[in-house]
């Protein structure tokens, strides 16, 4: 297995820049052929749902129709699919920031009853406490 990071996710999701574009294609037609698999890893995840939705202003929609899609296309593999999905799912719903849904998922997979946020956004999503 190999990693990838958010630039590299973001060179494939947007085709913005030909020759890095190009490398991607043919290191992961490589790991297609090998049958080696490419970790979307959580920390790469955040910054390219990021970069989408701040700096770019992607609808959250639109950008988890997108990660849905990447997370299903072979040889890409999400570290945890049903963790991923349900952030998912909260993100796509609610007004708080993919990194906090995703924070909130993690800590329930990880049986934690709650999470203790400032954050008022993250307070509206179900198991964020206030401390």
């Amino acid at each position: 297995m190999i990693g990838a990071d958010a630039n590299i996710l973001l060179r494939l999701l947007l085709n913005d820049d030909p020759v890095q574009v190009a490398q991607v294609r043919s290191r992961l037609a490589l790991a297609l052929d090998a049958r080696v698999e490419v970790l979307i890893g959580p920390i790469a995840l955040a910054e390219t749902i990021w970069t989408l939705s701040h700096r770019l202003k992607v609808p959250m929609a639109t950008i988890a129709a997108t990660i849905r899609d990447l997370g299903q296309t072979r040889p890409f593999r999400f570290f945890d699919d049903k963790v991923v999905q349900a952030a998912l799912d909260l993100f796509e719903t609610g007004r708080a920031g993919f990194s906090d849904c995703l924070i909130r998922t993690m800590d329930s997979a990880a049986d934690c009853i709650e999470t203790l946020t400032f954050d008022r956004r993250a307070l509206q999503l179900p198991g964020f406490v206030h401390p």
